[in-house]
This record gives C-alpha cells, sequence and structure tokens, in this order.
C-alpha cells in the first residue's frame, strides 16, 4: 500500500493596512493564523500578545516568525499544507515571474526558479488530489520594454504603443488614499491601469499575434 498523505490546513487574516506605503507593514500585517492537521480535532490559533481573549491587533515580526516555524516544521514532517479560500481553488498571485521587481518584467512569462525551483506542480499536484484548482495570475496585455514578448516589435500589429493615448489609461497615482472598506475603493480600483509610461500593448485583436 502506498503512504497515504497527511494535509494540515492553515489560514491567515490580515490587518487592515493604512500606511500610504504598503512595506512599511511588513511583515503582511498578520492579525490572526490558524492551523489544523487533518489528524488532529482542535486547531492552533495564532495571534499577537499573551492575552487570547483580547490578542494584539497585529503579530509581532517574531510571532509572525514562530507561525512559519512551526509550518517549516510540519511540512518536514511530512504534512501538505493546503490553505482554504471558499471558492475551490488557490492562486499565486505576481512575482512569480522574471525577475524583481515584477511589474517591470511582464512579458518575462517563466516561473522564477529561485521561487519554484520544482515549478508549479508541488502546489497544482494537491490542490487537484482535493479536487481544487490552482489559478495563476498574469496580465498578457501588457509587455515591459526589454522583456522577452517586447522582441516581438518587429511584428507589424503584434504590439502598440500607447504614445499620447488618453490619461486615464495610464498608471499614475494608485494611491486612493481611500480605505478598503469604503465603497469607492472598488470603483476607483476598477479604474486603475498597470500600464506605465513606456509600457506596449499586446494587440489581442491581431490574428496572427494569438
Amino acid at each position: 500500500m502506498g503512504t497515504r498523505r497527511k494535509y494540515l490546513a492553515f489560514d491567515i487574516e490580515t490587518e487592515k493596512l493604512t500606511e500610504s506605503d504598503w512595506r512599511s507593514c511588513r511583515p503582511l500585517g498578520i492579525s490572526r493564523a490558524a492551523t489544523l492537521p487533518a489528524d488532529r480535532e482542535e486547531p492552533t490559533l495564532w495571534h499577537g500578545g499573551n492575552d487570547r481573549t483580547r490578542p494584539a491587533d497585529r503579530m509581532s515580526r517574531e510571532e509572525a516568525a514562530e507561525t512559519v516555524e512551526y509550518l517549516t516544521t510540519q511540512v518536514a514532517q511530512g504534512y501538505t499544507l493546503v490553505t482554504w479560500n471558499g471558492v475551490g481553488f488557490d492562486f499565486v498571485d505576481a512575482g512569480w515571474f522574471g525577475g524583481e521587481p515584477w511589474w517591470k518584467n511582464c512579458g518575462n512569462w517563466r516561473v522564477r526558479p529561485d521561487l519554484y525551483p520544482q515549478g508549479f506542480r508541488p502546489l497544482s499536484d494537491p490542490l487537484h488530489q482535493s479536487d481544487r484548482r490552482l489559478l495563476l495570475w498574469f496580465e498578457p496585455q501588457r509587455v515591459c520594454r526589454g522583456t522577452e514578448w517586447a522582441k516581438f516589435c518587429d511584428r507589424p500589429g503584434w504590439l502598440l504603443e500607447l504614445g499620447a493615448g488618453v490619461p486615464e489609461y495610464k498608471q499614475h497615482n494608485m494611491d486612493w488614499k481611500l480605505s478598503y472598506e469604503d465603497p469607492r475603493w472598488v470603483l476607483w480600483e476598477s479604474r486603475r491601469s498597470q500600464i506605465g509610461e513606456d509600457d506596449l500593448l499586446w494587440n489581442m485583436g491581431e490574428p496572427s499575434a494569438e
């Protein structure tokens, strides 16, 4: 008989970020975390401070590091980590491709070996086994100069220059000075463009570029 896979579910809650520069909020503003191995009945709760009835608003770096160390130890003991977002899939956000900074590498759509030396199979296989899927973020419409896709400039109609364009389509200031809880944030964010001043547009309407 084969070895039965051991799973450990975990979830985190992030604190609302109020600073204009999110980098100052590291480590990610984690306020709570919970872990639950499949062979146990009760979850382990992680939070800041010593009072469980009134935990701190945010975990310190040291407290967050303890959570990460615990997860690392469980993986070493044979557990497969899974998360649950309630919609039947998990996702990998920006930063998996090219190099740093990620927003200047759109057009280099190769998996970063320093982050994912085995590709996405170690993530996607456990998800598929639990009847879930892996969602991968990318934005093929934006091509940064100097990337692999930018070489298609020599193919007429494949890439478009925004030029003067409509100003609203360009990326200027993405800090709306609003709380995520403000209804206006969703509306304003829906109008945001990632297109930088020198970026190119992949012409999805060009049949030969498909």
